[in-house]
């Protein structure tokens, strides 16, 4: 158990490069502002009340216990716009 603890201890509080953790830190920002910008142009297309599943059937299938901010506020195109 020792080396275990060890192990972590050195894993989470050895020095180490910052650059590795900059180029990490800057991919990760670079992905999800693509998905973003990817995503951007569908969103009505897929969370829209015309969308691929409208508020009202995904109701209908979900199930009671699951929650979703998209269904609390009202369908309405900038409803959906500030909430993704």
């Amino acid at each position: 158990m020792t080396r275990v603890v060890a192990a972590w201890d050195r894993f989470w509080h050895s020095p180490t490069d910052p650059r590795v953790a900059a180029f990490l830190r800057i991919a990760l920002g670079s992905l999800v502002f693509l998905q973003f910008a990817l995503q951007a142009p569908y969103v009505l297309d897929w969370w829209g009340e015309d969308g691929l599943l409208p508020q009202r059937a995904a109701r209908r299938i979900l199930d009671q216990d699951a929650s979703s901010l998209l269904l609390v506020l009202p369908p309405v195109d900038a409803v959906v716009w500030t909430a993704w």
